[in-house]
């Protein structure tokens, strides 16, 4: 059976945002997702907002995800940001439908953990 056609739907930004940096976070040995400059002014008043340090742009019904993001020490920095990029592609695609075409990571800081005595 065809699916009936009920009208458009419309994906804000933000709501896309959102999902890749849930992605993103949710990755073992990421430590952060880092804010740009609206998120880091977000940051400044006390507010969290990780969607607001993923950049989306759409371009010819595909999307575009541009992030940043701290790693924790120890961990392969090219296999984390592979892993931060695969994550990011696969939960958009699932819960939106739209095509990711890339996922560009930059990785912009490092956490190191003391180790317990």
């Amino acid at each position: 059976m065809a699916k009936e056609n009920l009208g458009n739907v419309k994906i804000e930004h933000e709501v896309l945002a959102a999902i890749a940096a849930a992605a993103a976070g949710k990755v073992s040995g990421v430590s952060r997702i880092i804010p740009g400059f609206v998120g880091g002014l977000a940051e400044l008043f006390g507010r969290s907002a990780p969607q607001h340090s993923v950049k989306v742009t759409v371009r010819e019904e595909c999307l575009f995800f541009e992030l940043a993001v701290e790693v924790l020490y120890g961990k392969d920095v090219p296999q984390l940001a592979w892993e931060v990029q695969k994550a990011v592609k696969e939960a958009v695609e699932a819960m939106t439908g739209m095509r990711v075409a890339k996922v560009d990571v930059e990785v912009r800081g490092l956490k190191v953990v003391p180790e317990k005595a």
